[in-house]
């Protein structure tokens, strides 16, 4: 069993780096910073994650753990490659039939989604593309919701819905430097805290190989055409701002307890989705040293981020 699980491990540890590599071959000099930060990103999560799984193989009465953890690792990359992969097979066949192209829903559909989307001035067009962000903060609020009424009416109290210790980074210099204590680590994460980090994981497994695959000649998967409609003109050349979106708050999820991450992800849709919005359509003061930003764009952003934080933190207690 052991040995399986060591199998596995190094398995893992050359699908992230394949990922990490495919990161930087399909990279642009447009997206040079964002190229950097993301690479550095990468290589912390898939250090962090790998060294973490390690740890816990290496002691045996976490085995039957770490075996469940790395396939729960697994499945979101195995329906990442299985969705590819009948996705492309589903396009060649349909691409060598052009009279069912015409007739195909998705087709019909794509067709008005273009119409639409190009009669959009930039204003609809950003809150278009932002809006997904939202959709991703308000589904995780649900989720924590669902979560606390459950466990309060289960077991009365809401222990394991976060960290006993908030500074995350911390607990992890902790974990590396003190092994013998890892159990206590683990379980003083809290259960919900896991269900936080999959969640980034598996929506990071999804995005990355959406980029992949619209930069590729070979396979595709069904989100691509909406990406591209959605893209500004530079972004199509390198990647989405969606996989950077997605990088920095799977990197937070390590590092942040739940509600703090929360309201990370709330000031990155919410206060930003506010002030491109602001700044578009009320922005008359621009900013010296960014004449792409506005002086009222900012603004609104800072309430909406006070207002967020103070509503999410204050909650929580973090």
């Amino acid at each position: 069993m052991m040995m399986i699980n060591y199998i596995f491990l190094i398995l893992l540890v050359i699908i992230y780096c394949f990922i990490f590599y495919g990161f930087i071959y399909y990279s642009r000099t447009i997206d040079a910073y964002n190229r950097y930060f993301g690479a550095i990103a990468l290589i912390v999560i898939f250090s962090v994650l790998s060294f973490i799984l390690f740890l816990i193989l290496v002691d045996s009465t976490f085995s039957d753990s770490g075996f469940l953890m790395i396939i729960l690792l697994y499945i979101p990359i195995i329906g990442a490659i299985s969705l590819t992969f009948f996705s492309t097979i589903y396009v060649k066949m349909i691409r060598n039939n052009p009279k069912f192209i015409r007739k195909t829903l998705f087709v019909k559909i794509g067709i008005k989604l273009s119409d639409k989307i190009d009669e959009m001035n930039k204003q609809d067009r950003d809150s278009l593309r932002k809006t997904n962000h939202i959709l991703i903060f308000l589904s995780l609020i649900g989720i924590w919701v669902v979560c606390l009424i459950v466990v309060v009416n289960v077991s009365g109290s809401s222990e394991g819905m976060a960290p006993e210790d908030s500074n995350m980074f911390l607990v992890w210099i902790q974990l590396f430097l003190n092994f013998q204590n890892r159990r206590e680590i683990f379980h003083g994460l809290g259960w919900f805290y896991y269900v936080i980090l999959f969640f980034f994981y598996s929506f990071f497994i999804i995005v990355i190989t959406n980029e992949f695959t619209r930069k590729s000649n070979h396979f595709v998967l069904p989100f691509n055409y909406i990406s591209r409609l959605v893209l500004m003109e530079e972004e199509n050349k390198g990647y989405g701002s969606y996989l950077y979106f997605t990088i920095g708050h799977l990197f937070a999820s390590f590092f942040c307890p739940p509600m703090v991450l929360y309201a990370i992800l709330g000031i990155s849709s919410i206060a930003d989705l506010m002030a491109s919005q602001v700044g578009m359509r009320y922005g008359k003061r621009a900013i010296k040293w960014n004449n792409r930003k506005t002086w009222e764009g900012t603004l609104s952003a800072t309430v909406t981020s006070f207002f967020i934080c103070f509503f999410l933190l204050d909650l929580s207690g973090a």
